[in-house]
């Protein structure tokens, strides 16, 4: 254990954004979803402003594909027959296949965690309609955005570093949630 040790930057960055992505979603009233935008800006906030930059448009696409892909599952269960009583196990993988293989083929690799979990979540919301399927992705979408514009603000403008490594202390933010 080091008593000693300091949080850096990447830390302060990171508790900044955070704040400002819960600030952001309490005023816009979406205490539902608050959560999704402030680990969006935890996730995002990479060693320097390149990274952050490039892994936020992955994230950011990697939900959208997600959604589109998870809506697409949810509103073919609508169509198949007892699909919330054990067909899904078999239809949703399929789609989360076709959703792996699309982001392979988009280069979208440091997207696909989230792109997956996110069709899971929306392919597999067996008590909503069409409507709540679709909503669920848009707003995931809308709250991620919230979260990566908020990362790349708070990067850019509180210590920017341009390109290379990290100073020391600055590594101590999480790679992946």
């Amino acid at each position: 254990m080091n008593l000693k040790y300091r949080p850096g930057m990447r830390s302060i960055k990171t508790v900044v954004a955070v704040f400002f992505a819960l600030l952001i979603g309490f005023f816009m009233n979406r205490t539902t979803t608050i959560s999704v935008a402030s680990v969006s800006a935890i996730v995002c906030l990479r060693q320097n402003n390149q990274e952050t930059m490039r892994f936020s448009a992955m994230r950011l696409a990697g939900t959208v594909l997600g959604g589109i892909v998870g809506f697409l599952a949810a509103l073919a269960g609508e169509f198949i027959p007892n699909y919330s009583n054990g067909i899904f196990l078999i239809v949703v993988p399929l789609f989360l296949l076709a959703n792996l293989y699309l982001c392979n083929v988009l280069h979208l690799q440091q997207g696909l965690t989230i792109s997956c979990v996110v069709v899971l979540m929306v392919a597999i919301n067996f008590e909503g309609t069409r409507q709540d399927s679709l909503m669920y992705a848009l707003n995931r979408a809308f709250d991620t955005l919230i979260g990566v514009v908020v990362a790349l603000l708070v990067d850019i403008l509180i210590a920017p570093i341009k390109g290379g490594e990290a100073k020391d202390g600055e590594e101590d933010a999480p790679d992946e949630i």
